[in-house]
This record gives C-alpha cells, sequence and structure tokens, in this order.
C-alpha cells in the first residue's frame, strides 16, 4: 500500500512539473515575442515621435533582461 501511494504521488509530482516547465517555456517566448514588437515598434518611428516617446518614458528597457 505505501509503496503503491509513493507511485501515484510521484507521478502527480512529475505531472505538476511537467506542466510547470511548460508554463515557463510559454511565458519565456511571449515575453520575447513582445520585446521583439516593442524593437520593432521603436524602430519604425521617426525621429519626433522617438524623441516625445522618450519624455514619456524615459527608461525604455526590459528589468528582466
Amino acid at each position: 500500500l505505501v509503496l503503491v501511494s509513493l507511485l501515484v504521488t510521484q507521478g502527480t509530482a512529475s505531472e505538476n512539473q511537467r506542466l510547470f516547465n511548460n508554463a515557463v517555456i510559454r511565458f519565456q517566448h511571449l515575453h520575447q515575442l513582445a520585446a521583439k514588437m516593442i524593437n520593432d515598434f521603436e524602430d519604425n518611428l521617426l525621429p519626433e515621435e522617438r524623441r516625445q516617446l522618450s519624455k514619456i518614458f524615459p527608461l525604455s528597457f526590459c528589468n528582466s533582461d
């Protein structure tokens, strides 16, 4: 009985770990996609638009990088 309960508990833990790892990978992908979208947006700004944007958001970088 103890052996069976250990196997069931271990199976649940590994499934939870797999789900967590999957969520982390998806979050990292979304973060990279968002960073690319911001960079593309900033690259397409005209100089005056870039200057105005830098007044609003003086620190345009991601803290997690």
